[in-house]
């Protein structure tokens, strides 16, 4: 969450966010409000962006008062002009969010499974232009690794945090 380096951090506050309901736009932007002992539902005035370009574009512009980002999108903006370190106050950052997965249906043949697993892993990111390496997988990443169980210990955070039942998601 960031807001514009002359913006003020009132209870209140126009607060841009992606989308409703229950995707990383709308839970990590409530998770982080909660964590700073702010009512995500009562304590913001949320203003649902749309898309993460929208958010940050009505943050650069002064039509919010604070915004939902996304490293991809900081990234992507520094990349073309558009952002530059200082311009925003960053008011809460997410440990690491694991990115989307690879998955491979488990009743297809074994042998294919580990041959599909097998070409992700090795697969040689580093013959990505740096720019976009940067965009989709980060800087110095040039392969893609197993996810561990515990890589998702923050999501589990803030499913506690919140208050989501998992069961009625189902």
């Amino acid at each position: 969450m960031g807001r514009h380096k002359d913006g003020c951090r009132d209870q209140g506050a126009q607060f841009r966010i992606f989308r409703p309901g229950f995707d990383l736009g709308h839970l990590f932007p409530a998770y982080g409000l909660r964590k700073a002992d702010l009512d995500p539902d009562k304590d913001v005035r949320a203003i649902y962006a749309g898309s993460h370009t929208s958010s940050s574009e009505a943050l650069y512009n002064h039509k919010v008062d604070a915004g939902e980002l996304n490293s991809e999108q900081l990234e992507s903006a520094k990349q073309r002009g558009h952002y530059k370190d200082g311009d925003l106050v960053f008011l809460w950052k997410s440990d690491p969010i694991p990115t989307d997965p690879f998955a491979v249906s488990g009743d297809l043949p074994a042998a294919f499974k580990t041959q599909v697993i097998e070409v992700l892993q090795n697969l040689d990111l580093s013959t990505l232009d740096a720019a976009d390496r940067k965009i989709m997988v980060g800087a110095g990443i040039t392969r893609l690794v197993p996810q561990t169980d515990g890589a998702y210990d923050g999501i589990r955070d803030l499913v506690k945090t919140l208050n989501i039942d998992l069961e009625k998601l189902s």
